[in-house]
């Protein structure tokens, strides 16, 4: 086990193919929570300015939530190795020319703790205690345990994915994500 990769957008992703999540349906934010949402979460609405055809060709939606939404490939692949880590949420994707249930949230099922405080340097809200930021981000080894996919505990916003996860999915090509070490990202 070793040092947790980051799940992000990839540089060279398509800008008409970044989803706008619709804010007036379910609350996005209940995904930081990583727990098992019901039927009564809904059904999201997330808008591309691309077309259907240019949707099936990236494995993960990026959208301005930051939480992936990704095709039946990707999900087969990760359901298959990481089931007790995930839950998906059916999601509806309006494109340029149609609609496609194609695509899922992905719902990261528990926390770990990777953030190495004596290695890394924070930006806080008003507070001084709640982290807004980073002007460096350092994870911890081994951290991940028997986990795959997490969020991390003290930035829900991060999705972590397991070293030896992420090397799979490196290998199987999959498009319209990136993963990264944070120390090889520039904050």
């Amino acid at each position: 086990m070793g040092i947790p990769y980051l799940w992000r957008v990839n540089n060279s992703y398509p800008d008409k193919l970044i989803g706008e999540y619709d804010y007036n349906g379910p609350d996005y934010l209940l995904l930081r929570q990583a727990k098992v949402l019901g039927p009564e979460f809904g059904i999201p609405e997330v808008r591309v300015e691309g077309r259907l055809e240019e949707l099936g060709k990236v494995d993960n939606l990026y959208n301005n939530t930051g939480f992936p939404l990704v095709n039946d490939r990707l999900r087969t692949f990760l359901t298959e190795r990481v089931p007790e880590d995930l839950q998906f949420l059916p999601t509806r994707v309006l494109a340029a020319d149609g609609e496609t249930v194609a695509f899922m949230l992905l719902n990261a099922l528990h926390f770990v703790q990777a953030i190495d405080h004596d290695n890394t340097v924070f930006e806080f809200m008003t507070d001084g205690k709640t982290p807004l930021g980073f002007k460096k981000l350092t994870h911890l080894p081994d951290r991940m345990g028997d986990r795959g996919l997490a969020r991390e505990a003290e930035y829900k916003g991060h999705l972590l994915v397991a070293d030896w996860l992420a090397e799979e999915l490196m290998a199987h090509k999959f498009t319209g994500f990136a993963l990264k070490r944070a120390t090889d990202m520039d904050w």
